[in-house]
């Protein structure tokens, strides 16, 4: 299985980017134009288990808990 990553982008609200990992966090941030202050955290998700863990080296920056709050709200089924 394909390891996939996400950023957290502060916002109002937060803003959560999940791709994949072939892409480094800087490269991505890069690519999108995003500033390097903006982003909050970062890491890698499993979508299987609906949990985000682990940190990105390029970004020195970790996962939080409230990620998983972000990843539950963008797959809520519910809705």
């Amino acid at each position: 299985m394909n390891k996939i990553k996400y950023i957290v982008v502060k916002g109002n609200p937060d803003t959560m980017f999940i791709f994949n990992a072939w892409f480094s966090h800087d490269k991505f941030i890069s690519r999108f134009g995003l500033k390097r202050e903006d982003i909050l955290s970062a890491g890698f998700v499993n979508l299987k288990t609906k949990n985000c863990y682990g940190i990105s080296i390029s970004l020195n920056l970790s996962s939080r808990k409230e990620d998983n709050n972000l990843l539950s709200l963008m797959y809520n089924e519910e809705d």
